[in-house]
């Protein structure tokens, strides 16, 4: 019987790997950096903190109270090369913020939510530990980030542009 190369090895465990490990061994791969799919969520995170914030910035309820929020959702992105920063980072500002969103509903703190979980995607989709759930996570992540922003201009339109031009009542 033919001896299997280490090569054919590897590729069968790393297809076996989009069964058995789905998202667990979420740390750093061995040189530390995230990769470019942790980053673009990472990256989507910060963004819609920042779109989020704008928005309910000019509200007379909320007014300036989400900026500290913006900064921390932020901080992933500056562990970007300390090696195992980013991963952990995000691991746990994405599940303090996708809990302390869900508690903190009534006081406007759910349109942080997909914040806190694309921080949770971006921890776990390493593509070179777990290349299946890379893929899924980011394409989950993508759609998930379109969807918000969606909201998010849809809830500036309703509340701030369409009054402003006169187009009618909210």
């Amino acid at each position: 019987m033919a001896e299997i190369s280490a090569d054919a090895r590897a590729g069968a465990g790393a297809r076996a790997g989009c069964v058995r490990g789905f998202l667990w061994d979420a740390g750093e791969a061995e040189d530390g950096r995230p990769t470019g799919q942790q980053r673009a969520l990472g990256w989507g995170a910060a963004l819609h903190a920042l779109l989020v914030t704008l928005v309910m910035a000019s509200d007379p309820y909320f007014g300036g109270s989400f900026l500290l929020l913006i900064t921390l959702f932020a901080a992933p992105l500056l562990l970007l090369r300390i090696r195992g920063g980013f991963t952990t980072g995000a691991a746990v500002l994405g599940a303090l913020y996708t809990v302390c969103s869900v508690l903190g509903a009534l006081a406007g703190l759910f349109f942080f939510a997909p914040s806190g979980i694309l921080l949770l995607f971006a921890a776990f989709a390493d593509g070179r530990r777990r290349p299946c759930a890379a893929r899924v996570l980011t394409v989950l992540g993508a759609l998930l980030l379109a969807f918000s922003l969606w909201c998010v201009a849809a809830m500036a339109w309703t509340y701030y542009v369409a009054p402003a031009l006169g187009l009618g009542d909210v």
